[in-house]
């Protein structure tokens, strides 16, 4: 038996349900919302890598997407922009803007892949060869090929697991500070109960105290 050990970062996919605007029949009243609230459940999570998928044969303006990560990371922090289907676009045109970040930029850059059609589903075309392909596309169009280099799956997977790294410092650095910060409140906290029980061992159960001429007499009570 040969046994590999995989210095790979553990990452686990959600795939969530794209948004959408119109109920069809059938559908709850509250799906919209429902879909969204969802959505928005995990996205907002800081541990959250978000790959927000936009076809690149429709307008980007109209992208849910991008609308709804520039809201729970207005930094762009956790975002990385994923445009699919450009070896279907309307012949004349490319998506040369939008990758190389003209039409919108985002703080990672845009990433092109292409997918497996339904047709390649059904001949059962594998993965790798699904990636052969990819690769040959950008590669081979006079388009892309300046960008082959950083487009594909393959380099979408690594840019994850490069950020996942990023991000998990990032939340582990804000854990330990405020685990430090606990502990300077603990130890105020407990410095100032200490303080508090030695006052009250040490001070006479009445205590005048003068104040604007009058006269008046004070308890300290110990809480048990």
């Amino acid at each position: 038996m040969i046994c590999l050990h995989l210095a790979v970062v553990n990452l686990t996919l959600i795939d969530l349900p794209g948004l959408t605007k119109v109920v069809v029949e059938g559908q709850a009243e509250s799906i919209v919302q429902d879909i969204e609230n969802m959505v928005r459940g995990f996205i907002e999570k800081p541990n959250c890598i978000i790959l927000a998928i936009s076809p690149a044969n429709q307008d980007l303006a109209t992208s849910d997407a991008i609308k709804i990560c520039r809201e729970v990371d207005p930094k762009g922090e956790r975002t990385f922009g994923v445009l699919t289907k450009i070896d279907l676009m309307d012949q004349g045109t490319n998506a040369v803007d939008i990758l190389e970040g003209r039409s919108y930029r985002l703080q990672f850059p845009w990433i092109g892949v292409v997918n497996r059609s339904q047709a390649d589903i059904n001949k059962s075309v594998d993965m790798i060869a699904a990636r052969r392909r990819e690769r040959g596309y950008f590669a081979n169009s006079p388009e892309y090929k300046h960008l082959a280099s950083k487009m594909g799956s393959e380099h979408l997977g690594s840019n994850c697991e490069q950020n996942y790294m990023y991000t998990y410092c990032n939340v582990r650095n804000h854990i330990l500070k405020l685990e430090q910060d606990i502990e300077l409140l603990k130890a105020e906290a407990e410095r100032k109960v200490e303080f508090s029980s030695d006052a009250i061992e040490e001070t006479p159960e009445d205590i005048e105290c003068v104040e604007s001429g009058s006269s008046s007499n004070f308890k300290l009570l110990r809480l048990q």
